[in-house]
């Protein structure tokens, strides 16, 4: 495969061949990490498959610079999004503390009416109202 040229194995942890294969087979949802060994960074890796979320995230990514180098992050309102949607799949307070921090530290630059209107089409409104009601 070709991922072993933009990030070398003595650098990074790479999942086997295997893995990335079936998680780039999945119509949604496939996900993996990249770790640098030196520092320990670690990317996850969300693919697009067929979901308009991942979609919406792409055409709305974030473009920062570190150092000389330009990457893209996802937008807040995808990662809360996604963190409520793992919350309801296994109830990991983790990701109620990373959207608690995202809200403190990004509040300004969220899209409040996009967030909240992908929230109740998705069936998140509880979790939200409740992560709502703890943070104040």
């Amino acid at each position: 495969m070709e991922h072993t040229q933009l990030f070398d194995k003595k650098d990074f942890y790479i999942p086997p061949e295997e893995t990335l294969i079936s998680e780039i087979g999945r119509p949604s949802r496939g996900h993996f990490n990249l770790i640098h060994l030196t520092s320990g960074f670690k990317a996850d890796i969300y693919l697009s498959g067929m979901d308009t979320l991942h979609h919406w995230a792409v055409d709305n990514r974030k473009e920062i610079k570190i150092g000389q180098h330009i990457i893209f992050i996802a937008p807040p309102e995808y990662v809360i999004i996604r963190k409520l949607e793992y919350y309801r799949e296994g109830r990991s307070d983790k990701h109620l503390e990373d959207i608690r921090n995202m809200l403190q530290i990004s509040h300004e630059i969220i899209n409040t009416e996009f967030l909240e209107n992908e929230i109740n089409v998705r069936g998140l409104t509880n979790f939200w109202r409740g992560l709502k009601i703890k943070e104040k």
